[in-house]
């Protein structure tokens, strides 16, 4: 605040802006609040340890499975990766459309002005897959 001698830390408690007359002129309210410091104790600062319920961790989880990449090169889709992953038909592509679907849309969207994949029917050069 200028022109007084207030120093001391303040929050925002109310904000208020109305239009006054037909000029575009505009009354600003605004109201403050001495601001409340916030400190966080520890259950031992508090001496309150023997009240808190104690929780189990689980084991920690194996390892996971070396994860398998595949980077889309002009010309594939879908069906093709599956098929050169998993063999058969390439009906398993579905598989690789979930585990990748925030790529494969993010890219669309960035390509086709906003417009998704078509459940990854439209998918791009350079894009890097996790193949589950």
């Amino acid at each position: 605040v200028t022109g007084t001698n207030i120093n001391i830390d303040v929050t925002i408690s109310d904000y208020v802006c109305e239009e006054n007359g037909g000029y575009g002129n505009k009354d600003y309210s605004i109201e403050f609040e001495r601001y409340k410091y916030l400190k966080i104790y520890t259950t031992d600062e508090l001496k309150i340890v023997k009240f808190v319920k104690q929780i189990k961790t689980r084991p920690a989880s194996p390892p996971a499975a070396a994860t398998r990449t595949y980077t889309i090169v002009s010309g594939d889709n879908l069906w093709k990766i599956a098929r050169k992953f998993y063999g058969g038909s390439g009906s398993d592509w579905q598989k690789i459309y979930n585990a990748n679907r925030s790529v494969i849309e993010s890219t669309a969207i960035r390509y086709r002005g906003g417009r998704g994949s078509d459940n990854g029917h439209w998918i791009y050069p350079g894009c890097v897959l996790t193949i589950p």
